[in-house]
C-alpha cells in the first residue's frame, strides 16, 4: 500500500562480490548496491517499471522488473506460505486481518489450502520441535496423528540455501513419502536424507508418509 515499508532483495546468482544498480528507481527507494536489498516507501499507487542490473568480474546482467504499488491485499508465495507455515507447525488457530473482498487469486488459494489447515487443525495438537543447523537456517518437524511428520526448512537469510534434512537428526526410521503440501504433490522418496534448495526468507513444508513395507 502507498506509504507501507518496502523491502526486495535483488535475486542473482553468480560468483561473489556483486555490484547492483537499477534504471529508473522510484524516488523514496534506495538500493544499497553491495547488497541488492531495495528499502524505502512508495508514497503514491501505481506501476514503476525499473531495470535491475548485476555485474561480477564476468560481465554483467539486466532483468525489467515493474514495482506494483496498490490497496489491494497481494503476497509473494514465500510471504504468504511462510506466516501460514509457522502457524501451521505450531498448531496456532490461523487468522487473516483483511478485506476478503480484496482477495488476489493466489491469496484466496493460500488462505484455502485444505492439507495445510488439516496440518494446523490435527487433533494430536502437538506444536512443532525446532532443530538448529546454524544461525540463519532451521528444521522444524510436527507429528501427526496419523503417523506423519511435517517438516519445514527455515532459510532466514538472505541467500539461497541448501538444507540437508537428515532421518537421523529428527528421529525418523524407514521410507518416507516426501509430500509438498503447498503444491499438493509427491516430490520423492526419504530413504537416510534429502537435500531441499531454500530461497531467502522461505519455509518450505513437507510433509512426511510412512510408506507399508
Amino acid at each position: 500500500m502507498p506509504g507501507s515499508p518496502f523491502q526486495y532483495y535483488i535475486p542473482v546468482t553468480g560468483k561473489r562480490p556483486l555490484q547492483y544498480s537499477i534504471d529508473n528507481l522510484s524516488s523514496g527507494l534506495v538500493l544499497d548496491q553491495k547488497t541488492g536489498i531495495i528499502t524505502g516507501k512508495i508514497q503514491t499507487s501505481g506501476k514503476y517499471s525499473v531495470i535491475l542490473k548485476a555485474k561480477n568480474e564476468f560481465g554483467d546482467s539486466r532483468k525489467n522488473f515493474t514495482i506494483q504499488v496498490g490497496t489491494g491485499l497481494a503476497l509473494t508465495p514465500p510471504m504468504g506460505w511462510n506466516s501460514w507455515n509457522v502457524w501451521a507447525l505450531m498448531s496456532a488457530p490461523l487468522l487473516i486481518g483483511a478485506d476478503l473482498t480484496k482477495l488476489n487469486p493466489f491469496t484466496f488459494n493460500l488462505l484455502s489450502n485444505r492439507e495445510v489447515i488439516d496440518i494446523d487443525q490435527d487433533i494430536l495438537g502437538k506444536p512443532a520441535k525446532r532443530f538448529k543447523v546454524d544461525d540463519l537456517l532451521e528444521i522444524w518437524t510436527k507429528e501427526l496423528s496419523d503417523g506423519s511428520v511435517v517438516v519445514g526448512l527455515c532459510n532466514f537469510g538472505i541467500q539461497k540455501h541448501n538444507i540437508e534434512l537428515n532421518m537421523k537428526t529428527i528421529g525418523l526410521e524407514g521410507q518416507y513419502i516426501i509430500r509438498d503440501v503447498w503444491r499438493q504433490k509427491d516430490i520423492g522418496d526419504l530413504k537416510g536424507k534429502f537435500i531441499a534448495n531454500v530461497k531467502p526468507h522461505e519455509v518450505k513444508l513437507l510433509k512426511l508418509i510412512k510408506k507399508n513395507n
